[in-house]
């Protein structure tokens, strides 16, 4: 079904995979491995409106996204060194690192787009060049 082709990404699910989402052929696919989104309030979430266990889906989202970061990391220590490492685990941190204000922000993820700040980025940069650099990535 739909949501099982939106899972392969290893970021967040998309809302699709826990609360169903109409798919091309016009039906909504529902996953039947949890029960996020079957408190009847599908549509104020496709509105942009928390609501019911919300906060509690969003606690799983970002514990399941930070996990699936860190079962990234054996991977791309065997990417070839250099750029494509260095990339690599640069959007890593980078988008691990936007976890943070999702959380801090109450899961306020309707409202407002998280982001780092350019000096988070900076920080997080040289870090990450630091500990490659040094074979400690």
């Amino acid at each position: 079904g739909c949501g099982e082709k939106i899972n392969l990404t290893p970021t967040f699910a998309t809302t699709s995979e826990c609360i169903g989402w109409p798919c091309p052929s016009g039906r909504a696919e529902q996953r039947t491995n949890d029960n996020f989104g079957r408190d009847g309030r599908t549509e104020e979430w496709l509105a942009g409106r928390r609501s019911g266990r919300w906060q509690e889906f969003m606690e799983f989202q970002v514990d399941r996204a930070r996990k699936q970061y860190a079962l990234s990391e054996p991977g791309i220590r065997q990417l070839p060194p250099g750029g494509p490492q260095l990339a690599t685990w640069l959007m890593r941190e980078l988008y691990a690192g936007i976890l943070d204000p999702i959380e801090s922000s109450g899961y306020d993820v309707f409202s407002r787009r998280h982001s780092l700040s350019w000096g988070s980025k900076l920080w997080r940069g040289l870090g990450i060049w630091w500990k490659v650099r040094g074979g400690r990535a």
